[in-house]
């Protein structure tokens, strides 16, 4: 192959450049070329000409405009070969669209040629291409020069050539730089990030910007810099940090910049510098000092007798730097600082306060890295098993990552990450946090992986998450998960992993995941799921979606499906019954109602699902995870003179023993807790329960009431109590009892009415009841015709009655009292008017109908038990809640007023 020299003249050497620096840059690295870096024997250009020239193939098309002569190289014509494909490949990737180390500066081309193929492509010698190949998205990128202005960028760019020697990044949103911000750009000499919002720099950013001549950081939001800030640029000749927010400058700051000669620190709020700030700069051409904030006493003394020393007190004055005097705020008290000024100062010659940097230049140091973090590593915070109970606010603000696992974390708030904008990675494992406040997350941009396993987390409210749009990792698995909703992992639009298991989690609201569009690996395994018709839209996505090996989520409910991979089970075997759609949801499941209130103590209560696994099952009964069964909520002893004004939804037991409460209204804080199974009010003020106030509750198994003071029990109060067994009213102030107090509670098995004030209990009264056990002692009975019947049933159910220290005796009438009733027969029992019997009334012909009975229990003291008879409540709008104060109707996408809204509603 013959090689053609082609030899352009100056004037066209720049229009043609843009076409050379794109072969040299592309050929070489594809192999089709071949570099000499010097022409020996003389027969090669002359480099003392300044001309540019290239060694070319024959099947290069002419170029007639601006040649003023082609030679024709003999092929003998010794060189010395380079070949590009031998030398070290970088580490980094971008560096395989640089130009190689001998084509960096535009000195170097002009001794040496480059050879081309036959195979190389005609694209190449077009002039028009250009160095985009490698360029940042949006930038513009020249030879040796990346251009990216205003273009809302929060960090350094990636994909700048490694050959750049002049990156332009003005106009944008860069908040801080740090050691990776410019890796690899060890070629730069011209580095211009003004008019961003950077707060800080980490140290030794530009370490490896030896080549670095000019750097431009003004209009910024700098309040200091660091002494190690600035080291490695032993060749920065120019600095600008005009119009930042600096306050102090530190003795070593420019220590290591000898060919310092242009320092712009105008327009900053300046008010000490160090007095040998600039003693290293021998070679010191211009200082500006404009527009700070220096006072006119002896902080500057220091500074000025070091320039005067240094015979360089022009520089000074040149600088522009004034004074405040100290009765002046205005500009009429300004004064240069010169000499003149330094003899007006009376300044004692051996005090070296002003010497030393104020208090407002020492750097405040992070309490918490000294005592409970190890912020020994680079941007990085340990501070794991140290029982912090909230997140460290003091910690450097340009940290990466945040390790608080195994603390004691119950809360996370809109302030806990505030400072910290720059996370990629938060462990918050193995710690007690319940409750995350909505926008926790919100100014974490550029977090990557957030880790909150092994927690209490109930519910994962939607939005939580909105605003992570960097986030790759969620770990949530071993929390407390029972409910979820629509939106619960919003704007979580790039997340890959999400870990799930080990909850409490028994259905997904249609779409729980049509959000994550990038989700590779879902992990659902240990969670009680109802595989119902609710849950048949996952199966095809957890087919593809669904990790863990063969560790698949199974099927804990129905028994029919019990221990099948759900992502196995075909839609038709996913069924609900009549009262149950596809689409139903919790309206329930909000925030609100799943709180612990303040000062009580929740507990959860779990267990395994009922099992219904051959002994051969090809799975462990741990497999389908624990059930959550709700919360146990103890508010004993608090003072309360109330009931809580909201109680979680799944509350299974609630404690509000030795408070002061007095009343129990029909709508309160007990409407909707449809699984309460025990209720403790014992020890309490209570005077007045309103009928219903428990008609909501009808899983309620045990209710104590006793030590109290009710004086009156409507049979209504038990209405709805189908499932009760266990009943406490001992020790308050009960008279009467007619025999429809127990009527609507057909499993009772256990009541304990001693310690009252009973005197008449009516005939019936326990007819219909499977009784186990029952106490009526210590009451003031009076043995009358009324009670004629109870001698017999204490005879015939002698096991069921609990005699305490002593059994039931009479009290009246007077030959009577003391007698056990056990032991008196009927014809004992007498009224003064036979033909009136205690516990006779009319039968009600409408069950809503109400009328009032009357019990007489004798003719000469009538006390009688006074109750209507009415069995039906007010009724509330279906699908609201109805409490004391008012009737809530959000968020269930109503389209008209509800129905049967209570006359008294005072707040809808």
């Amino acid at each position: 192959m013959s090689e053609t020299y082609l030899h352009l003249n100056n004037n066209v050497k720049d229009k043609l450049w843009k076409m050379i620096c794109s072969l040299l840059f592309l050929c070489v690295i594809s192999g089709n070329c071949v570099v000499y870096s010097t022409f020996p024997n003389g027969t090669g250009p002359n480099r003392k000409e300044g001309k540019v020239w290239a060694v070319l193939p024959d099947n290069v098309p002419s170029f007639d405009r601006g040649l003023s002569k082609v030679h024709v190289a003999p092929a003998s014509t010794p060189m010395k070969k380079f070949n590009s494909t031998n030398s070290r490949r970088s580490k980094f990737r971008r560096e395989v669209v640089r130009m190689p180390r001998f084509y960096r500066r535009r000195s170097d081309l002009t001794s040496s040629g480059i050879v081309m193929s036959r195979h190389t492509p005609d694209r190449w010698l077009d002039a028009s291409y250009d160095l985009r190949y490698g360029c940042p998205p949006g930038c513009q990128c020249r030879y040796l020069e990346v251009e990216c202005r205003q273009m809302q960028l929060q960090g350094v760019p990636r994909g700048i050539p490694l050959s750049t020697e002049k990156l332009i990044l003005v106009g944008n949103e860069i908040e801080s730089l740090n050691r990776s911000s410019f890796e690899g750009l060890s070629n730069l000499k011209t580095l211009v990030v003004s008019n961003n919002r950077i707060r800080s720099i980490e140290p030794r950013t530009f370490d490896h910007l030896t080549s670095l001549r000019r750097l431009r950081l003004n209009r910024n939001e700098l309040k200091s810099l660091s002494r190690d800030v600035l080291s490695g640029l032993s060749q920065l000749q120019r600095i600008d940090l005009r119009h930042n927010k600096l306050t102090c400058l530190d003795a070593d700051l420019f220590r290591d910049l000898p060919e310092l000669r242009h320092i712009y620190l105008s327009n900053n709020n300046l008010m000490w510098i160090a007095q040998d700030a600039f003693q290293e700069q021998k070679m010191l051409e211009q200082l500006h000092l404009r527009g700070n904030q220096f006072r006119c006493d002896c902080s500057v003394r220091p500074l000025i007798e070091n320039f005067l020393r240094t015979n360089r007190l022009d520089i000074l004055i040149r600088s522009g730097a004034t004074c405040y005097m100290p009765d002046g705020t205005t500009r009429l008290g300004q004064r240069a600082l010169d000499a003149r000024l330094l003899s007006t100062l009376e300044c004692s010659a051996n005090d070296e306060r002003y010497v030393r940097p104020p208090m407002m230049c020492t750097p405040k140091t992070s309490v918490s890295c000294s005592t409970v973090c190890d912020c020994s590593m680079d941007r990085a915070a340990n501070c794991q098993r140290h029982e912090l109970t909230s997140v460290p606010q003091d910690l450097p603000r340009e940290i990466m990552e945040l390790n608080l696992a195994h603390n004691h974390i119950e809360i996370l708030n809109t302030s806990s990450f505030q400072n910290y904008r720059n996370l990629r990675k938060i462990v918050l494992d193995s710690n007690r946090i319940s409750h995350v406040d909505p926008n926790t997350f919100s100014n974490l941009k550029k977090l990557s992986s957030l880790y909150m396993s092994s927690n209490k987390l109930q519910l994962l409210r939607p939005g939580l998450f909105a605003g992570l749009d960097s986030l790759r990792i969620l770990y949530l698995h071993r929390n407390k998960i029972s409910c979820l909703q629509r939106g619960s992992f919003e704007g979580l639009e790039n997340l890959q992993i999400l870990h799930l298991s080990e909850n409490r989690i028994q259905t997904f609201p249609k779409g729980s995941f049509e959000d994550l569009r990038r989700l590779k690996y879902l992990y659902l395994v240990h969670n009680p799921l109802i595989c119902d018709c609710r849950l048949a839209w996952l199966p095809p996505i957890l087919v593809e979606k669904e990790a863990g090996g063969t560790q698949w989520a199974r099927c804990a409910e129905p028994l029919s499906l019990q221990g099948h991979h759900v992502r196995e089970v075909l839609p038709k075997m996913l069924r609900c019954d009549a009262q149950m759609g596809p689409d139903d949801d919790n309206s329930l499941c909000t925030p609100e109602r799943l709180q612990c209130p303040s000062g009580c103590r929740c507990t959860e209560i779990t267990s395994t699902p009922l099992l219904h696994a051959r002994p051969d099952a090809a799975y462990r009964p741990d497999e389908l995870g624990l059930i959550s069964d709700g919360l146990s909520v103890d508010c004993s002893h608090l003072g309360l003179t109330e009931l809580p004004k909201t109680l979680p939804v799944n509350t299974r037991e609630l404690n509000l023993r030795g408070n002061q409460i007095q009343e129990i209204k029909s709508f309160s804080a007990l409407t909707g807790l449809n699984g309460l199974q025990n209720l403790i009010l014992d020890g309490n003020q209570l005077e007045r329960i309103e009928p219903f106030a428990f008609e909501s509750n009808a899983k309620l198994k045990k209710l104590i009431l006793s030590n109290n003071s009710l004086t009156t029990f409507d049979h209504r109060i038990l209405k709805g109590l189908e499932n009760l067994e266990i009943l406490l009213l001992q020790h308050n102030q009960l008279g009467c009892l007619n025999n429809f107090t127990f009527s609507h509670v057909p499993s009772l098995k256990i009541v304990m009415l001693n310690n009252n004030k009973l005197r008449c209990i009516a005939k019936g009264i326990f007819e219909k009841l499977n009784l186990e056990s029952l106490s009526i002692s210590s009451n003031p009975l009076k043995c009358d015709c009324h009670l004629s019947w109870l001698p017999d049933w204490l005879r015939e159910n002698v096991d069921q009655v609990i005699s305490g220290p002593s059994p039931p005796t009479c009290v009246e009438p007077e030959d009577l009292a003391g007698t056990p009733l056990a032991s008196l027969a009927r014809y004992h029992f007498t009224c003064n008017k036979p033909g009136e019997e205690c516990g006779t009334s009319s039968k009600l012909t409408r069950p809503t109908e109400e009328r009032t009975t009357r019990w007489p229990c004798t003719a000469s003291r009538s006390v009688c038990c006074e109750y209507p008879l009415t069995t039906e409540r007010s009724k509330c709008p279906d699908r609201c809640t109805c409490e004391s104060d008012g009737v809530y109707c959000s968020d269930l996408g109503l389209t008209e007023i509800p129905e049967n809204i209570p006359e008294n509603t005072t707040k809808l």
